[in-house]
């Protein structure tokens, strides 16, 4: 009976389970009241849709770990692809655009590192002044209009291996890079270390300011990364193009069993939550759920996310 009530404890409080757990039932689920939901297109579609979201979480998830947070990752994706068609439109050659993107969402995070790291100032607040700052850059370079790629550049957003788009390759490859980073590298024990006690880990020999400026800086090459697949998807950006997705990364993260205060998280979470996300959007408009629904949902999963979060280190 022992061994029983143990498991179950185990169970619940293994989120990665309980999201595989969650994703099954809600598949039957719609796939009876909805055939459609099936079909190759549609799990393609929920693959494409998950991609930007996946990468970006992924970043968001290094940073939650280490007690940090990124509220500008969504004008930092609006500005970087911004950036890349506002230079092939201006006749830049496309590799010279796309590296000089990547750079500049690179630097993005770089900022952010520094700036948290030499003024130990909340990320929260930090982050959220520096997502004007990039919404504002965005504006004055594209003058608040729409820029094209005009055709170019469609591979790793449209197309893929079968039913398997190039994103979601590039987005699995990069989860199994950051997982074994975090599983055998002293930099990932030093996350889990810095997000769970600071003072220990300042006292354990660990700068706190270089890991801080590291690890911002990977997650603006994270969101370099999906502002990649994200243009070649679209073909083209407006300075709101990414807006939004800081919450729902950060909702991703939380759902995939991240503490809200730094030192748990797990790569495998991360793309549960980022699949579940995807899966419910996509299963509310197979089933013509009014898109102000959504918002309710997306809200409701993520206060009750928290909830079981915060009780599981409260019952540690």
């Amino acid at each position: 009976m022992t061994e029983k009530i143990e498991w179950k404890r185990l169970l619940l409080r293994n989120q990665s389970i309980v999201l595989a757990e969650i994703l099954i039932i809600i598949f039957v689920v719609v796939s009876i009241l909805e055939p459609r939901f099936v079909s190759p297109i549609n799990i393609q579609n929920i693959l494409h849709q998950s991609a930007v979201l996946g990468i970006v979480s992924l970043g968001m998830n290094l940073l939650m770990i280490s007690g940090g947070l990124d509220l500008s990752i969504g004008t930092a994706i609006g500005l970087t692809t911004c950036v890349i068609t506002t230079m092939v439109s201006r006749g830049v050659p496309l590799p010279a655009a796309l590296i000089t993107g990547c750079l500049v969402a690179a630097a993005c995070g770089l900022l952010n590192g520094l700036i948290i790291a030499k003024s130990r100032g909340f990320p929260f607040v930090i982050t959220l002044g520096t997502m004007s700052i990039f919404y504002g850059i965005a504006l004055v370079i594209t003058e608040g209009r729409s820029h094209s790629l005009a055709g170019q550049f469609q591979a790793i957003g449209q197309r893929g291996l079968g039913i398997l788009p190039y994103s979601t390759v590039i987005w699995i490859f990069l989860a199994v890079v950051l997982f074994l980073g975090l599983k055998h590298l002293k930099l990932g024990r030093t996350l889990y270390m810095l997000g769970g006690n600071e003072k220990a880990a300042l006292l354990s020999g660990v700068n706190v300011e270089k890991t801080r400026i590291l690890i911002y800086t990977i997650n603006g090459i994270i969101v370099a990364l999906a502002s990649l697949v994200f243009v070649s998807r679209l073909g083209s950006a407006v300075p709101v193009t990414g807006t939004g997705y800081e919450l729902r990364a950060i909702a991703v993260v939380v759902i995939g069993g991240a503490s809200l205060f730094g030192g748990r998280g797990s790569t495998l979470g991360c793309i549960l939550g980022a699949i579940l996300l995807s899966i419910i959007s996509n299963a509310l408009n197979t089933l013509h759920v009014s898109y102000f629904y959504q918002g309710i949902v997306l809200g409701t999963i993520i206060i009750v996310s928290a909830i079981i979060s915060t009780s599981g280190e409260n019952s540690e």
